[in-house]
């Protein structure tokens, strides 16, 4: 499987935090290597997940969109915590971690995907609020230096 759809910076389906990418109702994971996030991809499509819904992102799409976003941040996205997050994301994925981009409108969602994710070993898992980013889960370390397989 290749990258889904439309690069990272074109992602943000739901609305925009200043040009940066924030992704209502959908969870953002990264895995340590390519096989764990298809897994999950494939585990949550088997229960009903369409590929819309599941977009697999490599670390060089990420690392492309968020530099992209990084250059291009504006002063007040530096205020708050989104412009932390591409930060973060773009660290990761030059560390070769690969992500998940999984629709997860409701809380009933958020535990079906994470009941999934869950059962491979990931950095992240963070859902998307119209106001706030909660952690799901994972370890939120970037700078922890695992060899990415």
């Amino acid at each position: 499987m290749h990258d889904q759809g439309k690069s990272f910076a074109a992602m943000n389906e739901q609305g925009a935090d200043l040009g940066n990418f924030y992704p209502v109702g959908h969870i953002v994971a990264a895995f340590p290597t390519r096989e764990a996030a298809l897994t999950v991809q494939k585990s949550l499509q088997g229960k009903g997940y369409t590929a819309d819904e599941t977009r697999y992102l490599s670390p060089e799409t990420v690392v492309e969109g968020t530099q992209r976003g990084l250059d291009s941040a504006g002063l007040l996205s530096m205020l708050g915590s989104s412009l932390r997050m591409v930060q973060l994301y773009h660290d990761l994925a030059e560390k070769g971690r690969h992500f998940l981009l999984i629709h997860a409108p409701d809380e009933r969602d958020d535990e079906q995907v994470m009941s999934v994710i869950r059962e491979q070993p990931h950095e992240l898992a963070q859902k998307y609020h119209r106001l706030t980013v909660e952690s799901l889960g994972g370890e939120l370390n970037p700078t922890r230096d695992t060899q990415p397989g």
